[in-house]
């Protein structure tokens, strides 16, 4: 059985997923073997984890979880809500958040594996 990941993230995801497009012979399916591992992007450029317009929370950016089942799903979030535009953002807060999508997705869509990447500090 294939497993099917799923990256998703803020802007760093699409230009991973432009990366991978463009140098589509060396990096097709982020260089595994796509007869076991399967991995699909969603980035959102400007997007946050809380609440707002480009929040990952949202119906529209979750909507790729009701069209397909993933096994895995990477998540790359955070950096926008502490970025240098958004300093009300509470660290504590945000790691609530992030838990919160993470238990979300695990109980909504049924995803085995959630992996929660690193904070990415972001310079003006």
């Amino acid at each position: 059985m294939v497993l099917k990941v799923l990256v998703v993230g803020h802007s760093y995801v699409q230009c991973l997923e432009k990366f991978c497009a463009e140098n589509y012979f060396q990096w097709l399916n982020v260089g595994l073997d796509g007869t076991e591992i399967q991995v699909d992007f969603h980035g959102i450029g400007g997007g946050t984890v809380c609440n707002g317009a480009k929040s990952i929370k949202n119906h529209s950016q979750t909507s790729i979880l009701n069209s397909n089942y993933y096994n895995c799903v990477f998540l790359q979030i955070g950096g926008n809500d502490l970025s240098s535009k958004n300093k009300s953002t509470d660290p504590c807060k945000l790691a609530k958040d992030v838990f919160h999508f993470s238990n979300y997705l695990f109980y909504s869509f049924n995803v085995k594996y959630i992996i929660i990447g690193q904070l990415l500090s972001r310079s003006k």
